[in-house]
């Protein structure tokens, strides 16, 4: 009887060989001898290396809505940890969101994937629509709150990566009492 195939080992596989070699790049052939079982098993599980990918995609955007996007009434606290799962996200799949961002728009196997990243940060913008709802932040578009909220983590991880030696920490909660020094509600009197 042939041992049970562990999924979340492929899937590992699939994001490391796509972090290595990028998605032009990556092979079935590859993320199976990684992940020490046959092609013909991904094929069986996935389809194709697309699902495959989209599947590999679709874990790591589960992982940031799971501990980044819960709502607990304490906005200081959701959104360190929203900032701290999006940069625990980038230190260990920035080259493949890199690497999505800019292949997705010529691919059409990555276009499918697509509405994955979107539906995480959705999820995000939906967590600060709660908090304004409460009053607690400003009103406008909670999508362009999101994005102010996470491209300084964007461009830190980028600079990291192009000037190891920059001393450019994160610190969650500094980051975010910064945001919402612009974005926070406001007393009456302000």
């Amino acid at each position: 009887m042939p041992a049970p195939i562990n999924e979340k080992t492929i899937l590992d596989a699939a994001l490391a060989v796509w972090r290595e070699e990028g998605f032009r790049n990556a092979t079935t052939r590859k993320v199976a001898e990684r992940a020490g079982v046959g092609e013909v098993t991904l094929f069986r599980r996935f389809g194709d290396k697309a699902a495959l990918f989209r599947a590999a995609l679709q874990t790591q955007a589960d992982e940031f809505q799971k501990t980044g996007t819960t709502f607990t009434g304490d906005l200081k606290r959701d959104l360190s940890a929203a900032v701290e799962a999006y940069a625990r996200l980038l230190e260990r799949n920035g080259a493949i969101i890199l690497d999505f961002l800019l292949e997705a728009p010529r691919n059409s196997q990555l276009k499918e994937a697509a509405p994955i990243p979107m539906a995480a940060i959705g999820r995000l913008a939906a967590l600060i629509g709660q908090y304004q709802d409460k009053g607690e932040l400003k009103p406008g578009n909670p999508l362009d709150l999101v994005l102010s909220l996470l491209g300084p983590i964007i461009m830190r991880y980028a600079i990291s990566k192009a000037q190891p030696t920059a001393q450019i920490r994160l610190t969650p909660s500094a980051h975010v009492n910064v945001w919402l020094s612009g974005h926070g509600a406001r007393s009456s009197g302000d």
